[in-house]
């Protein structure tokens, strides 16, 4: 037989174990409905996809990762996708080349237009 402390300590647990099953049982009946979304035109640019191409190719042809090109197209791309009402994020993380460490932090504005 277990002692009154044993049993109140399995009791609370078997609650706790029941009020989160059943938390869980619910939450999962409930429909998850996905984020309002900007709808955009399916339609392709070929001026805009060529002007785009010429801006990279033209202001940034040495986009090596890392380097200061690679930064400056990267907000290139960024400030477009917002003109089209794209939500954008950045994802910066380290990473190792064969023959360098790549750092983690982007070049400042003021680096940007010192390399131009």
């Amino acid at each position: 037989m277990l002692n009154p402390q044993k049993r109140a300590t399995g009791v609370a647990g078997g609650v706790l174990v029941f009020i989160a099953m059943t938390v869980l049982i619910i939450h999962g009946l409930r429909r998850y409905t996905l984020p309002e979304m900007i709808r955009i035109s399916p339609q392709f640019d070929a001026a805009s996809a060529l002007e785009n191409t010429r801006v990279l190719a033209k202001q940034y042809p040495e986009r090596v990762t890392g380097t200061a090109a690679a930064a400056g197209a990267a907000d290139y791309l960024r400030s477009r996708f917002r003109q089209l009402s794209c939500r954008v994020f950045a994802d910066f993380f380290s990473m190792w080349l064969p023959v360098r460490a790549i750092p983690r932090s982007v070049p400042t504005p003021e680096a940007l237009s010192s390399a131009a």
